[in-house]
C-alpha cells in the first residue's frame, strides 16, 4: 500500500466569500484529520480523490452551523445602502 498523499486522499477547502478555495488540508493515510475545521464563509468543499487500484470505503464526514449575526455596523450599513451596496 502506498503511503503518500499521491494516489487516494480528502482535500478539505474552505470557500471564501468571492468563490475562491483556500486548502485547509489535504488528508492522506489512515491518521485522523487535524480538525474541526471552519470556513469563513457559508461554503466548505470536500474532494475525494481515489484511484481504482484498491476497493475500500470512502470516508466519514459530520458538519454543524450555527447562526451568525452581523456586527451592528455593518446591519446599519446595509439598512442605509441596501443589500446592493455590498460585495
Amino acid at each position: 500500500m502506498l503511503t503518500s498523499c499521491d494516489e487516494d486522499y480528502v482535500l478539505v477547502n474552505d470557500i471564501g466569500a468571492t468563490g475562491e478555495a483556500r486548502l485547509l488540508e489535504k488528508h492522506c493515510n489512515q491518521k485522523p484529520p487535524t480538525g474541526p475545521f471552519y470556513s469563513s464563509w457559508n461554503k466548505m468543499q470536500i474532494v475525494l480523490v481515489a484511484d481504482k487500484e484498491f476497493s475500500a470505503k470512502g470516508f466519514y464526514a459530520h458538519y454543524s452551523s450555527k447562526t451568525f449575526q452581523l456586527p451592528e455596523s455593518v446591519r446599519q450599513y446595509i439598512q442605509l445602502n441596501g443589500r446592493t451596496g455590498m460585495q
